[in-house]
């Protein structure tokens, strides 16, 4: 008789740990899908930069004002074969009086 409860109480034991693994890998299952999934539609910026044809390099040119960004292009950049410019984001800022170091 302790043999028999000895016995099922080992059977109960590998039942749940049985579950509790069959839960931990769907878990991680959803996890690496969610993930595989996610990253297929990341990877296209690498294969499409959008740059100007047969051109590959691209300049910053992060903080120049407009004119001088376009001046750079049509004099220098456009010509010596350079693929694309990046430049700053759009910001609005505040006008100071005696134009401080930061307004642009």
């Amino acid at each position: 008789c302790t043999l028999q409860v000895y016995c099922n109480a080992f059977y109960y034991t590998i039942l749940i740990e049985i579950q509790i693994l069959n839960m931990i890998l769907t878990k991680i299952s959803c996890c690496v899908l969610l993930f595989l999934l996610g990253s297929n539609y990341q990877a296209d910026a690498q294969f499409n930069p959008n740059y100007a044809a047969e051109r590959t390099t691209m300049v910053h040119l992060f903080e120049w004002k407009w004119d001088d960004i376009a001046a750079e292009c049509e004099n220098f950049l456009g010509p010596k074969g350079y693929a694309g410019v990046q430049v700053s984001p759009v910001n609005e800022n505040i006008v100071v009086s005696n134009r401080p170091w930061w307004e642009r």
